[in-house]
């Protein structure tokens, strides 16, 4: 064991030391003798860190077990100021050691219980480093010392906090990357008007109420204490504020001066001093009424909005109960909406035959000819009915192989097939349709004219760029472009015609296919 005394101005310090385990008492001179500290030494062996506080005078505390992991600092009258604070879970101090005695080591409390709480916290939200969060190092750089005694919860509420904020001040600063600047820069005015990093004993709160949020000195948006974000330079609309004021305190002094213009300095001062304040009141009870009135507005309004609402949804709803009660335009079945599912099913697959048809028609007969476009639009007619008569048969077919026969929703899913046939066969219509048209001389043309562009660019001239690969992309894609812009006219050509409507044996067969599709469905 070694004792080491250490000659102080205020006193001295006495320092202990065994194997790992350490001791150091600051008191006055007449703590010269080195019994306290062996006293201290044994408890601090045995956990009795009540006993260091039971001495008589004034002395300060500090010991070290880092076989156990602990430590122990206590300040009391001697002058010494808390220079440890709570960042540290394994740390603890008070102004005065028997507050630290009686309210946090007054039993022998292990701190391996609670560093294993506090593990179990971290392994479900893990604390991380600043460096860990690179788009808000710079910004949050000021608090660093902070960031690390937030835990992995509080961190992640002061990222989404600090984010919001330099998305907001991104708006309202001249350059949106000097947000992150603005926002360090107001970090450390917070921490001068906190008087230090090291007066702040609650970084959370501190951090999201006061530190990370604009406090607007006056009605202008870009105001934070009284320094305009976008100049960086006094808030003008402060200043006009404080010109009013004083203009007010000027005027009401040159009032006071000619009612009364021999009243003694003192008196003058407390009269005048009155005044301001009845004035300052008067303003109060003007604002006050002012923002009740803007709340009474606003709640008028919100009810009127409400009861908008209100009539507006009723209006809706009478008119669906109106479309609901509504027959069938086709079969004059009541209550279908206008529309009943058998009737739009077999509109659905009216639309996409006609469509299959046209895109035939557009590529292999004159739509002149009346007689071969009739010829062209039954042969589609007829193709695609009996894909759709093919693919319904597979699936009934599958279904009572799997002994599945009057299962009610057999027609909903033979519809959905049917349909699903009958627009693979519109898409294959349409894309054969394409294909024919890219060999058209227009469609062909574009695409030479296409090929001769992309080989004339600068860049083709070096050898080692693909040019002729990327000539023939530019090439195939005018000509798909111009095949496109040819269908769409002739199908609109077609349509204005008025020549596919369907006659009554057309809407029969597709009656007679929707039959057995939609078998046991009405």
């Amino acid at each position: 064991m070694a004792t080491v005394r250490y000659g102080a101005p205020a006193g001295q310090v006495l320092a202990v030391t065994q194997s790992s385990v350490s001791l150091a008492v600051i008191g006055p001179r007449r703590l010269s003798r080195a019994t306290p500290c062996t006293e201290g030494l044994a408890a601090v062996h045995e956990g009795r860190w009540a006993a260091l506080t039971s001495w008589p005078g004034s002395y300060g505390v500090i010991a070290c077990d880092p076989g156990r992991d602990r430590m122990f600092i206590a300040g009391d009258l001697a002058g010494l100021r808390p220079l440890f604070h709570g960042w540290s879970p394994d740390l603890v101090w008070a102004s005065r050691a028997p507050l630290v005695a009686r309210a946090v080591v007054a039993g022998p409390a292990p701190c391996a219980a609670g560093r294993a709480r506090r593990e179990g916290s971290r392994a479900q939200l893990p604390r991380r480093r600043l460096a860990q969060v690179p788009e808000l190092s710079d910004a949050l750089r000021p608090v660093g010392w902070l960031w690390d005694r937030l835990s992995g919860w509080q961190q992640r509420q002061i990222v989404t906090a600090a984010r919001a904020e330099l998305v907001r001040l991104a708006g309202l600063v001249p350059l949106p990357q000097d947000a992150p600047q603005m926002l360090a820069e107001r970090l450390k005015a917070r921490i001068a008007q906190s008087r230090g990093l090291v007066m702040i004993r609650q970084p959370y709160p501190w951090l999201l109420h006061r530190a990370l949020v604009q406090r607007p000195a006056c009605s202008d948006m870009r105001c934070d204490d009284g320094i305009s974000l976008d100049t960086n330079q006094p808030c003008e609309s402060c200043g006009n504020v404080i010109h009013i004021r004083r203009a007010h305190r000027a005027r009401l002094a040159a009032e006071f001066d000619q009612e009364q213009p021999g009243l003694p300095a003192a008196e003058r001062q407390r009269v005048l001093e009155e005044r301001l304040r009845e004035h300052t009141a008067r303003e109060v009870e003007a604002r006050q009424r002012r923002h009740a009135a803007q709340r009474e507005r606003s709640q008028r309004m919100r009810a009127a909005a409400r009861e908008r609402a209100a009539r507006e949804q009723e209006e809706a709803a009478a008119r669906e109960r109106v479309r609901q009660a509504l027959p069938c335009g086709d079969c004059r079945r009541p209550d279908a909406a206008g529309l009943c599912e058998v009737c739009g099913s077999r509109r659905e697959l009216n639309h996409l035959i006609e469509e299959a048809g046209m895109c035939q028609v557009s590529w292999t007969v004159n739509p002149r000819h009346l007689d071969e476009v009739a010829s062209v639009m039954n042969q589609v007619r007829e193709d695609v009915l009996a894909r759709v008569a093919a693919s319904v048969g597979e699936l009934r077919a599958a279904l009572a192989e799997n002994g599945i026969v009057d299962d009610p929703s057999t027609p909903v899913v033979a519809t959905y097939r049917g349909l699903r046939a009958a627009q693979e066969a519109a898409a294959e219509y349409r894309a054969t349709a394409l294909a024919q048209l890219t060999r058209t001389p227009q469609a062909q043309a574009e695409g030479r004219y296409a090929y001769a562009a992309e080989q004339s660019r600068s860049h083709h001239h070096d050898p080692t760029s693909p040019g002729p690969a990327a000539a023939s992309r530019a090439a195939e894609t005018a000509r798909t472009r111009s095949a496109e812009a040819l269908l769409a006219q002739r199908l609109a050509h077609l349509r204005e015609q008025d020549l596919l409507t369907s006659s009554p044996p057309d809407m029969e067969r597709l009656s007679e296919a929707l039959a057995c599709v939609l078998e046991g469905a009405a």
